[in-house]
């Protein structure tokens, strides 16, 4: 297989075409956290991308949470993407921690599993 496959590159704009939306996020929260990132004096540059790239795989994952429950538009992820980046990766986390852990463990001591906190 060559790379003037006819075939490849339909399969590629394809699939571009499809995630089109997530992959829109992602580029907004990388973007946001980088322009967010850009006069933090107390990181260096790779750990200011490693927290770009971080809100962006954390968009892509709370864009299709909100599919998961039914909770889908085409211009969420942009939403999604530029308030992940705006927020950060730290901030993400605190929310998860304060409002998703706590319905977990609901759901789990409901059920009366004891395999663990969660």
């Amino acid at each position: 297989m060559s790379a003037s496959n006819p075939d490849i590159w339909t399969i590629a704009v394809t699939w571009l075409s499809q995630h089109k939306s997530v992959i829109s996020g992602f580029i907004m929260s990388v973007s946001v956290a980088l322009l967010r990132l850009r006069e933090d004096t107390q990181r260096s540059r790779v750990e200011k991308i490693t927290e770009a790239v971080l809100c962006g795989l954390l968009t892509v994952t709370v864009y299709h949470g909100f599919r998961m429950f039914g909770l889908q538009h085409e211009s969420a992820a942009i939403f999604i993407g530029g308030t992940v980046g705006c927020l950060g990766a730290q901030e993400v986390r605190t929310l998860i921690n304060n409002f998703i852990k706590p319905v977990i463990s609901a759901v789990v001591d409901k059920r009366g599993d004891n395999n663990g906190p969660y």
